[in-house]
């Protein structure tokens, strides 16, 4: 279903404005069922239960099954009651080349598990598309976001107090220092611009706090293109912020938590000496073995142009092409087997090839996209409210342009972050559709 409209030609007045909230409450408190079955799913998919029951209580492993038997049950009442069903084009074509791919790829188990994910993304998509369609009960998802953030950034501090690791141990995507870098430098970008537009109360010092325990996750994960992230996103939130004092302020005052937070957790100044390391280059360290992987990669896309090697299948056939690489740093053939690529980029081009390449660049331009809209419309309402939900619209354009800055280091495409964001903005832009039907039709 799209959605078309001329923001040009929408005039929210106050009559019209009031007459719509009035109209969105009572939507909101008819919502019924299927609304509350839709939040308990996204409760498990943002904070992952199951994975902290099953790591902590043995012989509870089968509950990690249950989000997918729930979201099972979900689509089949979604598809019995619902007669509008929104559509996910792009992410569907993207689907779409991911099982082309598979067909010829080497593992075709780990191609499959890569598929379930976004599969199942894609169907909480589009249900949520056609049950959340007021901004009431997209600010309720929204804030779900943010104690997201909350809850995982205690996770890494409680846990680096006990091991000395800024981990969430009980999650396999975050049972590393290089997943929470980048989860957290999303955090810091998300709740600094829900911060901004929180009226005064409850919700506007959680994400405060949201952000201070966010900058705090990103030093304590010790990841250097994390913490890089970070400081690039930082500064690009003074440069795009209409209050620059109060931007170069907020800069300002992370800088001192920054650095109050290395000296405290690593008083032998071990984190800035190795923040240090990443000047480098591709020469040695690291950067020499990124260089490596990337090559790699690219010799895979040349031999496998149209639908790569399979998804998360790089390391799988990386020893078939490692010869062919002049440089080949400490790889050798017999164990390069199942190495990461470190680079989403790299990754969706040797493993999906250019068809792949192709859709994921228009589902970021899509994203822009309607993001731009969604925040010249509610900005436009002049209202409280309208300015709120510009701002969280705005605190997700930079958690994305976080999450692309740490995909150029991570492999971290196959994770969920990138495709909820993809469903939040598209969530925050058909509140605008169908408030601007609305207005229209009042």
């Amino acid at each position: 279903m799209s959605h078309s409209f001329r923001l040009t030609s929408i005039t929210v007045n106050r009559e019209s404005g009031n007459s719509l909230v009035s109209q969105e409450f009572s939507e909101n408190q008819g919502s019924g069922y299927l609304w509350r079955f839709l939040y308990f799913q996204w409760i498990l998919v943002l904070f992952r239960p199951e994975w902290l029951i099953s790591h902590y209580v043995p012989g509870t492993s089968f509950l990690r099954s249950f989000p997918t038997i729930l979201l099972i049950i979900l689509l089949v009442i979604w598809l019995s009651t619902e007669k509008q069903k929104p559509g996910f084009t792009l992410l569907g074509l993207f689907l779409v080349s991911m099982v082309i791919s598979t067909i010829w790829a080497e593992n075709t188990g780990r191609a499959r598990i890569s598929i379930r994910l976004i599969l199942e993304l894609y169907l909480l998509g589009r249900i949520t598309f056609s049950v959340a369609k007021n901004r009431f009960k997209v600010q309720k998802l929204f804030d779900l976001y943010l104690y997201m953030f909350i809850y995982m950034g205690i996770w890494i501090f409680v846990t680096f107090l006990q091991s000395g690791r800024g981990v969430v141990p009980w999650f396999w995507v975050l049972d590393e220092e290089d997943a929470c870098g980048p989860l957290m430098g999303m955090g810091v970008a998300f709740c600094l611009q829900y911060f901004l537009g929180e009226s005064p109360g409850s919700k506007k010092k959680l994400a405060l706090a949201g952000a201070i325990i966010c900058t705090c996750g990103v030093v304590l994960s010790y990841a250097r293109g994390a913490f890089n992230m970070m400081a690039a996103i930082l500064i690009l939130f003074v440069l795009k912020s209409k209050n620059k004092l109060k931007g170069i302020l907020i800069l300002g005052v992370t800088g001192v938590i920054i650095v109050v937070s290395a000296s405290f957790f690593f008083p032998d100044n071990s984190f800035w000496n190795e923040m240090a390391t990443s000047l480098e280059g591709t020469s040695s360290g690291t950067g020499h073995d990124r260089k490596v992987l990337w090559s790699i990669a690219w010799e895979e896309f040349k031999a496998n142009p149209i639908v790569g090697v399979g998804p998360w299948n790089f390391g799988v056939v990386a020893g078939r092409y490692l010869p062919l690489v002049k440089d080949k740093g400490h790889y050798r053939v017999e164990t390069i087997w199942g190495r990461a690529l470190h680079n989403a980029y790299f990754q969706i081009l040797s493993e999906l090839g250019i068809i792949g390449i192709i859709i994921f660049t228009l589902l970021l331009v899509e994203f822009y996209k309607k993001n731009h809209l969604t925040r010249e419309f509610w900005l436009a309402s002049r209202t409280k409210a309208g300015e709120k939900l510009a701002n969280i619209a705005h605190g997700i354009e930079l958690a994305m342009v976080a999450f692309l800055m740490n995909a150029f280091f991570y492999d971290i495409i196959f994770f969920s972050w990138f495709w909820v964001l993809l469903i939040l903005n598209r969530m925050a832009f058909l509140t605008v559709a169908n408030n601007s039907a609305a207005t229209n039709n009042s």
